[in-house]
Parts: structure tokens; sequence; C-alpha cells
């Protein structure tokens, strides 16, 4: 046994040198020393081809295509624009390293012809030398684990992207750049990992799209700009591309300089269906707060008629100002954004949404327009919040939401606009809003867990479950269906029951908590009044009752479920039960006192 492990290890030493010899190519290099200059050839190490020797040149000075690694506990200053390229740069071997572009005010190049990559723990950054315009070429992709910051100090930096479809990705907490452009024509750069840019955006070529992922942002500074260096934002793929999905990232963001001219640009962004479809902030009043950051996205919806497929959201945080906006314009695409059966002629209408506490309304301006529809307003400030914009017919919002899951209401993932629920379609990313009308549809339960929930219409379908739990201060509108209503104690939600407690009516089942039933709901299609806990539950019956159809005292666990009709007071009252009474084994009837 011990010479098979002997043997076992032997072999795995030797593939891990066989491995650690494939890692490298004649010719490569890596830092050999805690501080050192990228000029200092005696500090390198290079490797010829069975070991690491002491290098006679640095990277760059005699030959193209080495690739180069900054070794952890080194920091190495680049002091020189090396003659040749580079094959790939990587900066740390897992815990540490540091690469700092610039020694002086002298402007530094490195072209770096394949990949670059931030190990965890590294650190790639600009100097503090007041130079004006270092660069740094990255013909691959650029993958950050660590931290990455261009925007470090005084030196100014540019990344320019040189190769085909590069991808800009990693973990890494920290990714600021001064300047990035995009300099090869023909495909899209894409953003995997959230970036932030302080200077100049440039997106320099003919299909240069910038494509910023699902799980990523592109943040602008306060003091950044777009650029579009030899055309215009927006000619030849020249935009920013956001996934047009319902997430909460995948958004361009502009960070506040504290004036209105930091949010009142031109927000170049777009989606894979439709293409460019910019938002242009005409009009800003009041200056919003130092820092305050503006969220914008294009949402592509599902086909919904009466609908354009496009919606535009903005979100506004750390806000203080009385900040407004007026001639607010968006733009959307007529081939791809109009619903089936729709005309673009047919969305008159500009819509508005608050998620914070309103529902939607109707905007001044003008709609359809020609490829944008401009809101005039102020319509509402830009206070700290989510808002959505979009165009439809006059009768398009409120929308009907469809239960698709069992689960909490405030969840926007258990709501959908498909009738059948069989697909979720939720192109807001929202739980039904103040005024929209629900429907509860067969085997789900959908339990309310936030109060004041306002409805214009309720329905619940036979064998669906709408749960009001203990919430209060909920308004339903009008309540039909032959599904279950629930409500724990006695908090019965406003609204006009008349057809839902009829023969062919529902079920209300009140269970929990004990308490006084509605005396504003006399009239009953089903009945039950339930138990499910230890404690002795009792619902005291103030005013007449008529129940259509079944009536039901159930208990499910050890507590007692009592009905009492009346309480202390000499006042007659009137039952009429027009079906079944059933009293489980810990049911309770009985009469008050007085």
């Amino acid at each position: 046994m011990k010479r098979m492990m002997k043997l076992m290890l032997a072999l795995v030493a030797t593939f891990c040198i066989a491995t650690g010899l494939l890692a490298q190519s004649t010719g490569d290099f890596r830092s050999n020393n805690a501080a050192m200059t990228w000029t200092t050839a005696a500090q390198w190490q290079t490797w010829n081809g069975s070991s690491w020797v002491a290098a006679g040149t640095y990277p760059g000075q005699s030959a193209s295509g080495a690739a180069v690694l900054i070794q952890d506990g080194h920091t190495v200053t680049l002091d020189v624009s090396p003659a040749n390229t580079l094959g790939s740069l990587t900066v740390g071997s897992g815990a540490s390293g540091v690469l700092i572009i610039g020694n002086s005010a002298t402007n530094r190049t490195l072209t770096v012809t394949g990949n670059v990559a931030v190990a965890v723990g590294g650190t790639l950054r600009s100097g503090a030398n007041s130079a004006t315009g270092h660069v740094l070429n990255i013909g691959g992709s650029l993958t950050n684990n660590g931290t990455v910051n261009l925007f470090f100090s005084t030196d100014v930096c540019t990344a320019v992207f040189t190769g085909a479809s590069p991808v800009v990705s990693g973990s890494g907490a920290t990714f600021t750049f001064r300047n990035l452009t995009r300099s090869t024509s023909g495909t899209s750069i894409t953003v995997s990992n959230s970036i932030r840019v302080e200077g100049t955006l440039d997106l320099a070529v003919n299909s240069g799209t910038m494509i910023v992922g699902t799980n990523a942002n592109l943040t602008m500074g306060q003091n950044a700009v777009f650029a579009a260096t030899g055309g215009t934002l927006g000619s030849n793929g020249r935009y920013v591309q956001l996934d047009g999905l319902t997430g909460a990232n995948s958004n361009l963001i502009k960070v506040s300089a504290g004036t209105t001219a930091s949010w009142q640009i031109t927000y170049p962004i777009g989606t894979s269906n439709g293409g460019y479809t910019p938002l242009v902030l005409g009009t800003v009043t009041n200056n919003p707060t130092a820092a305050a950051t503006l969220s914008i996205k294009a949402i592509y919806n599902n086909s919904n008629q009466g609908q354009l497929r496009r919606q535009f959201r903005a979100v506004v945080a750390g806000n203080s100002g009385t900040t407004t906006f007026s001639n607010l314009q968006f733009s959307y695409s007529s081939g791809t954004d109009v619903s089936t059966g729709d005309a673009i002629a047919n969305y008159s209408t500009i819509w508005s949404l608050s998620s914070t506490g309103g529902s939607w309304a109707t905007a001044a301006g003008t709609a359809p327009g020609v490829l944008n529809f401009t809101i005039t307003g102020p319509t509402a400030t830009m206070a700290n919040g989510t808002y959505y914009y979009t165009i439809g017919s006059s009768t398009a919002y409120p929308n009907t939401w469809y239960s698709y899951q069992t689960g909490v209401w405030s969840n926007w993932q258990n709501w959908t606009l498909d009738p059948s629920g069989s697909s979720l379609v939720n192109g807001l990313n929202l739980p039904p809003q103040p005024g929209d009308a629900i429907v509860i549809l067969n085997g789900i339960t959908i339990t309310n867990d936030v109060s004041g929930q306002v409805t214009t219409t309720a329905t619940i379908n036979g064998g669906g479950i709408l749960d009001m739990s203990t919430t209060t201060g909920n308004t339903l509108g009008t309540v039909t269906g032959t599904g279950t209503l629930r409500i724990n104690g006695i908090n019965l939600p406003t609204g006009t029951y008349t057809t839902f407690v009829s023969t062919l009516g529902g079920t209300i089942e009140y269970y929990n908590t004990s308490g006084t039933l509605p005396t504003g709901q006399t009239t009953y299609n089903k009945l039950k009044l339930s138990n499910s806990t230890g404690s002795a539950i009792t619902f005291t019956l103030l005013s007449n009752l008529t129940v259509n159809s079944t009536f039901d005292i159930t208990a499910t666990s050890t507590g007692t479920v009592t009905w009492q009709i009346n309480d202390a007071t000499a006042t007659q009252r009137t039952i009429t039960l027009n079906g079944d009474l059933t009293v489980s084994s810990n049911g309770r009837i009985r009469v008050g006192t007085g």
C-alpha cells in the first residue's frame, strides 16, 4: 500500500510539473522584485523553455508576443512605452500584485494583443503624476477579479479595445475607467461585470455596440460624456445595448454632478430588438443632489395589444432636490415595437406610472409622434423612486393581472399578463399596481403581504384562493368568481360583493383570529369559519345573516372555533341558512347573554 501511495504521489507531482511547464512559453516574463520599474531588466525573469532565469531585457523591449505576469507581492510601475507588443498581461497570482501605468507626467502606451487579466487581490491602476494621455491598448478581453482603477488619481488613461468581440468581465468590485474607447469596427464589446466611466465613453467605430449584460450596469460618472468619433451616436450600431428585460440590472446609470446639465443629456440606449431607441431628457429644472443617480433602461415586452412593446424605466436614487423635467423624448422602432394586431397610429395616449405609490395615469405630450413620443410635463418630480413611461391606446392601462404561481402578492413573479396563466409575461417587473385588475386562477393561492392594496376588480376563479391574511385597509373593487377569499381575522376588504355572495358566487373564509364579523356584510354564498391554531377562536355575529349555500365551522388543530350569535345585548338576530351547516369536532355554536 505504501509503495502504491508513493507511486501515486510521484505521478501527481510529475503531472503538476508537466502542467507548470505547459503554462509558459519561451520568452515569457514575470516580475521578480517587490517594488520595481518596468525598464529594470534585472528585476524581470524570463522562461527559457525549462526554468525561470534572469532576463536580459524588459517585456516589449526587443520582441513581441510575450506573456507577462506581475506576481503576488510585487508592484511594477510602467515607466516606458515598450516598442513591441505583449501577447497577454496578468496582474497578480490570486493574492496581490500591482501594475501602475505611468511614473511621471510623460504619457505611456502599453499594447497587449491578447487578453488582460487582473487576479483576485491584484490591482491595475493609473498613476498620480498629472500625465494627460496614457493609453492601454487591449486586443483581447479584460477580466477583472481584483481591482481596475484607471481613474485612480490625476493621470488621464484611456483603455482602447482594439480586438474583435472583446468581453469585459470578472467579479472585481472596483472596475473604473477614465476614458474607454471601442476602436475596431464590425463587432460589439460585451460588458458582463458592472463598470464605471468617469471621462469619455467613445463608441468610435461602426457596429461597435456596447452590450451591457443582464448582471451588469454601465455607470457614467459626474462629468462623464458619450462620444462617437468619426460618426454620430446611434448611427451604424454606435449605442449602448441593454438586455431589454425587466430585471434590476443592465441599466445605463448617470451620476449627478449637482447640476441639471449632468442629467439633461441624450441617453444612447437600445435593445437587440428594435436597435437604437434613445431617451432625451430635454429640460431639467432644479439641481439634483450631487452624486444622486438616474438609472435608465428600455424594456422590450411581449406583444400586448393596445400597448407599445417598449417601455422606459427611470430609477432615481439619492436625490433630495425638487427636480422636475419637461420635454422628455422617448424613441421607439415602428417595425418591432408595435404589438401584434396594432398600428402605431393607435398609440395616441402617453402613459406613466410611479411604482412608489401611484397608478397608471395619462401624461401630457405628443404621441405617437414619428419614431418618438414626447412628454411635455412636468408630470412628476424626479424624486427618489421608479418610474415607467410608454404609449398605447386610450384604454391600454390599467393592466389586468393573472396569477401565475402560488406566492405572495408583492412578488412580481407571481403575476402575469397572460390570461391563461401558462407563461410569465410581466414586462414591468411589478406586482399589480393601484387601480389594476386581478384574476386568481384555478389551483393558485395568492397571499397578500402588504396592507392598503387597491384594485378596480378582483376575480377569484373556482379553485383559486385570494388570502388577504392579516393585512388591513384593502380595497378590492368589484369582487366576482367562484373561488375563495380568505381573511385572517375579520377585516373584510372594502368592495362590491353582490355577485360573489350570490347563489353563483364563491366562498368567504374568516380564520385564526377572533373578532366581530363585519356588520356590513350580512349575505354570503358560502361561509367558512376556521381555526388551524392551538388557541380558542371566537367569531361573533352582531347582525342578521343569510348564507345561500354551505356554512362550515371547522377546526383543523387542537384549538376550538366558536360561532357566537349576538353578544350581551337584547337584540334579536335572524339567521337564514339555505344550505348545509357543518360543524367539526372542535367547532362550537353558542348564543350571547343578551
